[in-house]
């Protein structure tokens, strides 16, 4: 009999720097083009940005 693992995804909003920068220091080949702060010198321009995360059991696993 096999066993399976229910896994759930959740689109959450990232609103803190720290959600994104931290998750991104964990990462391989980050650019600074996914950074809070390009995303902020983004606003500065007038351009809508979005920041937005892929939760798995309540962890981030992916930044979209």
């Amino acid at each position: 009999m096999s066993s399976q693992v229910q896994q759930s995804f959740k689109i959450v909003y990232l609103t803190t720097a720290d959600q994104l920068d931290n998750f991104l220091k964990k990462q391989n080949n980050v650019s600074l083009l996914q950074s809070w702060h390009w995303g902020e010198t983004q606003k500065a321009e007038g351009r809508k940005i979005w920041r937005l995360g892929l939760k798995s059991n309540n962890e981030l696993i992916a930044t979209l």
